[in-house]
């Protein structure tokens, strides 16, 4: 079972809010104490989980890599000469990373 699965409102008493058939969406009445247990999750995990209105999400900033200042003078080189093998390329444009 995911977090995010956990649904229902959390109430200032911690306690998780109930449907409309008296239970939760786990299937269950309860606290978050008892939610954290029953999931082996952390209660903080529990809290975030159901005061949250979407599913976790793992979000990256995009960031530059070292082949970044050469790339124009490769796509260049290739242009001219689409057959030309990476290790002649890199002697020209001056890399000094790793081939890979």
């Amino acid at each position: 079972m995911k977090p995010s699965d956990l649904g229902p409102i959390l109430h200032t008493d911690h306690s998780l809010t109930l449907t409309e058939r008296g239970q939760n969406s786990l299937g269950a009445t309860g606290s978050v104490s008892t939610r954290h247990r029953q999931l082996g999750i952390s209660r903080t995990t529990v809290v975030k989980a159901v005061a949250s209105d979407a599913p976790p999400r793992y979000v990256r900033t995009p960031t530059g890599t070292s082949f970044a200042v050469f790339e124009p003078r490769v796509k260049t080189l290739l242009a001219g000469c689409p057959e030309m093998p990476a290790s002649v390329i890199a002697e020209r444009v001056g890399w000094t990373g790793s081939e890979s």
